[in-house]
């Protein structure tokens, strides 16, 4: 009892320090292979690539922590050790709000429109609350096995990282890269490296980027390892412009002032020359790359506000076509990303006046924005294209959305207690801390300032949780044990010692005795729930392994599907909803295949297509495919209701089999077209096919709603204009509505030659004998394609008509001569003409 005090730690066997160094082996392995790794052999390629090595990496070090837990040999004073160690970490500073933005995401997913998606995440998205309970993990972990000590070296890993994915980029931008990927990002070549976008490979950079200052200001003294830190900031700087983002660019912008401000003027001028270089490189790079280019981050931002700005000083709204776009606002005068940006912000709020509490659950928004955005649209007058989002680029608006307003409050709290731990930390700290913590909080400042106009993703929300914790563990000052603990328990924990009324324990067996069972069924409750832990975890890994498994499977069936082996195509499909039933785009690809074989086989003229499938015309054969279709699009629509595509396979396989049968299916198909319009409203090809069954069934006026609203939807696609003006074709011969439609959309379309349109026009002024304006539109399909018999048949009939007979020989010569002597229509209708010529000659 007299001999020095020894450090109170549990006692186990020797495998403990392994466990601790294979968790801290794994997180290391995490920050290099989730930003690094993917896969091109998978269709999601960087996103279930990147997610997978994040889950089973994380849930290897659950189940290490677990196991570790369950060799530790427990004594009476190890298990109030224990008590006192789990006491601690709730106490770090962020875990309150941490474990409460846990809890409030469980209720938001247990209260979704759409629970399953909200747990697992949408297909390449994957941030439903499995997720964010292994990002959580993830922060416990670090915060319990990283110290300070190693905070230098996972800083150094993680800028090794940037390095290596910012080399990539930059071969990107040369044209030196191994793959070529089918996705276009426009404005040159905006690089995205290992991250598969621009906005997440640039995020990635300006994250980093303050690490790389803390490694430069550390030390006052210029060493060789500064140049090699200032020659990685150049490299990163310059991979950051190429990926030419501009919600980035303000994070890089207000992240580099932050620390520059706050790092104090000692450290800044304690080496000047350390100094100005580093200031120079990042503001010089910044102005190379942004200075008379309208393709750099300034400019892509000019151009996207020019029609705004210019429209709020002139009053000019010649911008817009339609009457009922005057009173749109600002907003509506954007353009590109900044319009969308503009009208999700009011879609957000419309959906959290819906939704005040809890939200829509998380990962849900893609099911309902297209009806929320209607609204808009229809309150604003606005009619442009759409494009779906599955979230709401402002970190604020997305989580008010997603977890409700209850979620957001939680979230700000988050923010204060990050802050306000910092703040502590930095007043505790020496110099060298200090500038640690500053640039860590620095890169944090950059994620949340880019994630006001974007949102995160697998690498992204890694390294951030990563740089939570690390802010914790370079903030903290130490834990000491508290005060209750008695000191001979946090000296000796092998120690005896008397009770109060001066008997000692070891001869007071009952006392002991009860003590021993209580340790016994403590041990036994631990070790169950441990036990627990790690199947559970080795069940999670097996399902991210079918999981990936799956999705080989689908992009196998992809590549087989564009080589027309259509038998190998649908196996694959179907193997991959096998490992993976729940995920909706492999359901909806896999109908759709059916509906479009069910289609083949009914109209018999996809023989080149089917025929490697034998018996393919069957009645059995056709009457199979349309079970699996209507059946598959069914089972999607229970586990799914919000969705619009297994709608539409309904109401397209009804309006087929009302075709080919005896039976009236018109109405299930109209059901199902009308839900899926509902769904998403801006999908003009859903109301073309609804119009289409409506003219089939002689309802001409809905028909015609319909088209009326998909040309509001896409005015400069012709389809639905063109469809309009053949029900009113049909609808009793209306010629002057027909024609004003396709006037119009040439009106609107001046920059648009569709021969279609005036292959049409050339009809309606025929069937209401304007020849001279069935000859100009017949000139302007020629104008376009001098080889179109229709157009030369056009012509020669209006030059007749009009009695220009040598302009008429000269067509019907012309016909001949393109047609080759083939005896066609266009052959016989110019020689008959001819003969008619010659016949007036003669009189």
């Amino acid at each position: 009892m007299n001999k020095e005090p020894l450090a109170a730690r549990p006692t186990g066997t020797g495998t403990i320090p392994y466990c601790d160094q294979i968790i801290i082996a794994m997180l290391l392995v995490i920050i290099i292979a989730v930003p690094l790794f993917f896969d091109i052999h998978i269709h999601s390629v960087f996103d279930l690539s990147k997610i997978t090595i994040l889950y089973i990496l994380t849930f290897s070090i659950l189940a290490t922590w677990s196991i570790k837990t369950m060799i530790t040999r427990e004594s009476k004073f190890t298990a109030k050790f224990e008590d006192i160690h789990v006491l601690q970490l709730l106490q770090q500073p962020l875990m309150l709000p941490v474990l409460a933005s846990l809890f409030i995401t469980g209720f938001a997913t247990v209260f979704s429109i759409n629970p399953f998606l909200s747990l697992a995440g949408t297909y390449k998205r994957y941030d439903g609350l499995l997720s964010t309970i292994v990002y959580i993990s993830l922060f416990c972990a670090i915060i319990r096995f990283i110290d300070k000590k190693r905070l230098n070296s996972l800083c150094n890993i993680i800028i090794l990282t940037a390095s290596l994915a910012s080399i990539y980029g930059v071969l990107q931008h040369f044209g030196f890269d191994l793959y070529k990927w089918s996705t276009s990002f426009g404005f040159g070549i905006r690089v995205s490296a290992t991250f598969g976008h621009p906005a997440f490979f640039s995020t990635f950079i300006i994250m980093v980027t303050p690490l790389i200052l803390i490694k430069i200001f550390s030390n006052s003294v210029f060493r060789y390892s500064t140049v090699l830190y200032m020659g990685i900031l150049t490299l990163l700087i310059v991979a950051f412009y190429y990926t030419k983002t501009r919600a980035s660019f303000l994070g890089l912008l207000i992240s580099n002032i932050f620390f520059f401000s706050l790092i104090g003027k000692n450290n800044l001028l304690a080496n000047k020359t350390k100094t100005i270089v580093t200031i120079t490189i990042i503001t010089g790079i910044s102005i190379f790359f942004n200075i008379s280019d309208r393709t750099s981050v300034v400019g892509r931002f000019i151009d996207d506000v020019e029609p705004a700005i210019s429209a709020l000083d002139s009053k000019d709204t010649s911008l817009f076509t339609e009457d009922s776009y005057k009173d749109i606002g600002i907003a509506g005068k954007l353009k590109g990303t900044m319009f969308l940006r503009a009208f999700q912000y009011m879609s957000g709020i419309k959906i959290i006046q819906d939704y005040p509490i809890l939200g829509i659950g998380p990962e849900t928004l893609g099911m309902i924005y297209p009806q929320y955005l209607s609204k808009v649209y229809r309150e604003t007058g606005e009619h442009r294209a759409f494009k779906n989002q599955n979230r709401i680029h402002n970190d604020f608006l997305d989580i008010a959305v997603s977890r409700g307003l209850t979620g957001l409050g939680i979230y700000l709290w988050f923010i204060f207690a990050y802050a306000r731990m910092v703040w502590k930390g930095c007043r505790k700290a020496d110099t060298p801390d200090k500038i640690l913590i500053i640039g860590l909080c620095a890169s944090c400042i950059a994620y949340f300032i880019q994630n006001q106009f974007s949102f995160g993703h697998v690498p992204i929300l890694t390294l951030f949780w990563f740089l939570i914790a690390m802010s914790v563990v370079a903030s903290r000052t130490g834990y000491s044990l508290p005060h209750e603990i008695p000191v001979r328990a946090r000296t000796c924990p092998t120690a005896s010692f008397r009770r109060a009324d001066g008997e000692n324990p070891e001869t007071h067996k009952p006392e002991s005795t009860r003590w021993i069972g209580r340790l016994n069924v403590r041990t036994c409750g631990k070790n169950i729930f441990c036990s627990f832990i790690v199947c559970l975890m080795a069940l999670f890994t097996t399902l991210s392994l079918f999981r990936y498994k799956a999705d080989l499977y689908f992009e196998h069936g992809r590549r087989s599907l564009n080589k027309n082996e259509l038998r190998e195509a649908i196996l694959s499909y179907e193997t991959a909803v096998k490992y993976n039933p729940l995920t909706l785009n492999y359901r909806n690809v896999l109908n759709g295949i059916y509906l479009k074989m069910a289609e083949s086989c009914v109209n018999k003229e996809s023989k080149e297509i089917t025929k490697d499938l034998p018996g393919i015309y069957s009645s059995k054969q056709t009457s199979a495919w349309f079970t699996k279709a209507i059946n598959g699009a069914k089972q999607v629509r229970k586990l799914y209701p919000g969705d619009y595509h297994s709608a539409f396979t309904l109401g397209q396989a009804y309006h087929i089999l009302d075709r080919i049968t005896n039976e009236d299916m018109s109405k299930e198909a109209i059901k199902y077209y009308i839900k899926a319009t509902t769904l998403h409203p801006f999908k003009f090809e859903l109301r073309n096919k609804l119009a289409r069954l409506y003219t089939e069934k002689g309802q001409y006026q809905n028909a015609i709603n319909e088209l009326k609203e998909a040309i509001n939807i896409s005015p400069a696609n012709h389809a639905p204009c063109l469809n309009l003006a053949n029900v009113f074709i049909d609808d009793g011969k209306r010629y002057e509505e027909a024609e004003a439609v396709l006037l119009k959309f040439t009106e609107r379309n001046p920059d648009k030659k569709i021969i279609d349109i005036y292959r049409l026009l050339c009809f309606v002024y025929a069937k209401t004998t304007k020849w001279e304006k069935v000859l100009d539109q017949s000139m302007n399909i020629i104008q376009i394609d001098r080889k179109n018999l229709e157009a030369h048949k056009y012509a020669t009939m209006a030059n007749f008509k009009l009695e220009r007979y040598d302009d008429t020989r000269k067509l019907c010569n012309d016909i001949l001569e393109l047609a080759e002597h083939t005896n066609n229509t266009y052959n016989q209708y110019a020689k008959e003409i001819l003969e008619l010529l010659s016949k007036k000659q003669m009189f």
